[in-house]
């Protein structure tokens, strides 16, 4: 519809469809504020194509004595003609104004002037959605497309090629689902039978010190842990530590030489082959793996049938971070590192990675902003804050009513 690919859409019907979150470059936050301009970007290019032939031309006038038709047979009236058509439009639409009103628009959203001229590959998940708000605030379209907003009214439900509407907001949306959520308690039971187990084990053998420390360490690695803070804080920086893609300016990260660690980034689409298929992805990143286990991975995070064979470009948001978890979960890591997890994923989704977290027989160290992914899996919280990383205790409610009460 943004594309007015579809027929009927009236072309003069300005549309803009504000991404889950801009894709990161190095495109500076108040220049991917002013692109979103489609008419006014456009209009300023072709301005300076012009002016740049027009010196062309006026050069070729200084070193040829018939300069009446030169350049392609362009004529520089028509030239200087186009030039005043762009200016009045530039004019009429307030370009001029177009850097200070985006400045303003960012400031709104707690953008410093300095954060303005940084590129955008350089901001977390929150803050490019707050980009990608801005680009609809700045452009002030006819029609608002919103993929996955936070905050819902009605819902509309795409389920085995049908819409269903549900009315109210996403509680209300669930009770009428109750019946797909069974299982995952089910889930629920089934680990915390197995942890009990393990603790059974525990009381029985205590008299053995060694034997108990192994056992109990076994239960602090399955434990599901979500980092919280604010915005640009730095909770993406500790998992970038833990998994040694980046190196600490002070201190020391210790890791053990044998533990198997899997990082689902943030911005995992970025590292996606688009002009590749699942399959084929897969196959490439665990060469002599034979196809039909493969196959059968992917089938497990519902990438089944035709859409393993399809196009990556061709796949929804969540579809690619289905693939994305298929793919670091294949060599069975013992530790699980999320990123902003649910970005991307449509709700039923969500509701299987809740189901995966739960099931997963390892450690998962998470940074979301996912109020019902952290309720439906989290096991403890920590909050990141003043430099220092502490354990909350309590739940993400009662988290919740501290930040308010603040």
């Amino acid at each position: 519809m943004a594309m007015h690919a579809i027929e009927g859409i009236p072309k003069n019907c300005q549309i803009l469809h504000v991404e889950q979150e801009v894709v990161g470059d190095n495109t500076s936050a108040l220049q991917c504020v002013l692109n979103s301009d489609i008419e006014r970007t456009k209009l300023l290019e072709e301005e300076a194509k012009l002016l740049a032939l027009q010196r062309e031309m006026e050069f070729e006038e200084e070193t040829q004595i018939n300069g009446a038709k030169m350049n392609g047979e362009i004529d520089k009236d028509s030239l200087s003609q186009r030039l005043q058509e762009i200016y009045k439009r530039l004019e009429f639409i307030d370009a001029d104004s177009a850097e200070a009103r985006a400045a303003s628009i960012l400031a709104g959203l707690s953008f410093t002037a300095e954060m303005q001229h940084k590129a955008t590959k350089t901001f977390s998940g929150g803050w490019r959605m707050r980009i990608a708000l801005a680009r609809a605030l700045f452009i002030e379209p006819d029609l608002l497309l919103l993929d996955e907003p936070t905050v819902v009214t009605d819902i509309l439900h795409l389920h085995g090629q049908k819409l269903t509407t549900y009315k109210g907001d996403y509680d209300t949306f669930e009770r009428t689902r109750e019946e797909q959520l069974k299982n995952q308690q089910k889930a629920l039971e089934t680990n915390e039978k197995a942890r009990a187990h393990m603790q059974d084990f525990i009381d029985k053998f205590r008299y053995n010190a060694k034997r108990a420390s192994l056992v109990q360490s076994r239960i602090k690695y399955l434990n599901c842990v979500t980092v919280v803070g604010a915005n640009g804080i730095g909770k993406s920086t500790i998992l970038k530590l833990i998994s040694g893609e980046l190196q600490p300016s002070s201190g020391t990260v210790y890791r053990s030489a044998k533990v198997r660690i899997a990082v689902f980034s943030q911005h995992h689409v970025d590292g996606l082959d688009l002009s590749s298929n699942p399959l084929l992805y897969m196959m490439r990143c665990y060469p002599g793996v034979p196809e039909q286990k493969l196959r059968a991975h992917l089938g497990s995070f519902g990438v089944t049938g035709n859409l393993a064979l399809q196009p990556m470009y061709t796949l929804s948001g969540g579809q690619k971070s289905r693939v994305a978890f298929a793919k670091i979960t294949f060599k069975k890591p013992h530790i699980i590192l999320l990123d902003e997890p649910s970005n991307h994923l449509d709700l039923d989704a969500v509701e299987a990675l809740i189901q995966g977290l739960v099931l997963f027989q390892g450690g998962v160290l998470m940074v979301s902003h996912d109020e019902h992914l952290i309720s439906g899996s989290v096991g403890e919280l920590w909050v990141v804050s003043d430099s220092k990383v502490t354990p909350f205790q309590g739940n993400f409610l009662d988290y919740k009513k501290i930040l308010k009460s603040a």
